[in-house]
């Protein structure tokens, strides 16, 4: 009798596709305050640090974890190059996932844009 045990090579945490859009949700909720606050031609680059972080677990997501829309389980394994189309594709699957999820988080601070003024508010009138 033999048994197969495979161990992920890091320590890893397993982590829903729910819980995983959530975090880029929430990455992404401060750009997208500000363009509902100032509108879309005065956003800054204040996110940057957010964009980087939700561009990597979007990216981790179609690229590692098989849950992309159209390439579902294919993953990118780094011995073994992805083919031009390949890549094209999996990247079109990164960007309409962080659209998707970009219209999301405009839709929830909508929802709650009292929330929102009254937040902008209070570090108006607090923060130094």
């Amino acid at each position: 009798m033999s048994i197969a045990h495979f161990a992920p090579d890091d320590d890893r945490h397993l982590h829903s596709r729910r819980y995983l859009e959530a975090q880029i949700i929430k990455g992404l909720g401060g750009r997208v305050a500000e363009e509902i606050t100032f509108g879309a031609e005065h956003v800054t680059g204040g996110a940057e640090s957010d964009l980087v972080h939700v561009n990597r677990v979007a990216r981790r997501m179609v690229y590692r974890l098989g849950m992309g829309e159209s390439s579902g389980l294919l993953v990118y394994e780094d011995d073994a190059p992805l083919s031009a189309d390949t890549q094209a594709r999996m990247d079109a699957e990164v960007r309409g996932m962080l659209e998707r999820l970009y219209a999301r988080t405009k839709i929830i601070l909508s929802i709650h844009q009292p929330a929102l003024d009254a937040l902008a508010l209070a570090l108006l009138e607090h923060e130094t």
